[in-house]
């Protein structure tokens, strides 16, 4: 099934808004907290509140609310420096209203829990779309690191 011009870019930019976001620091300077600019983000580029899943190292997060506060505590410890770079490599619709989405992310400015910063970390998501309602929301969203030897 073809792809249109407007759904791809429609796609193309909710993913793109979303990983943004996680790095985000607007939020630091409006003065608006972590866990509400988490939440925020979460709801504007996610699907249904309850049903919205989020899969990484870290485990699963199911509905706004946890994947929300994860990540929120993202942001607040691990993660509070770190910028996302993300490269779209594939976007391919299943059916008229679903889109699988793949991309690759360098992220900068992560640390260790003691604080100690750590080289850039590569990524691999899978991103599930769906439309609703004529806009494209994330439905899952799933994460893995790639580790590299010494």
């Amino acid at each position: 099934m073809p792809l249109s011009h407007s759904d791809n870019d429609a796609i193309r930019q909710v993913v793109n808004q979303y990983t943004a976001s996680v790095s985000d620091p607007k939020h630091k300077a409006s003065g608006q907290s972590v866990a509400s600019y988490a939440t925020h983000a979460v709801a504007s580029a996610f699907a249904d509140t309850d049903k919205s899943i989020f899969v990484g190292p870290a485990g699963i997060s199911v509905g706004h609310d946890a994947i929300g506060t994860r990540l929120a505590e993202m942001q607040a410890d691990r993660f509070a420096d770190a910028q996302f770079h993300t490269h779209i490599d594939n976007v391919q619709q299943v059916a008229s209203d679903v889109a699988i989405v793949a991309a690759k992310s360098t992220i900068n400015g992560v640390k260790r829990k003691s604080g100690e910063k750590l080289p850039p970390l590569e990524s691999n998501s899978l991103l599930t779309l769906i439309k609703k309602d004529g806009a494209w929301k994330i439905a899952a969203h799933a994460v893995a690191y790639q580790h590299h030897s010494p």
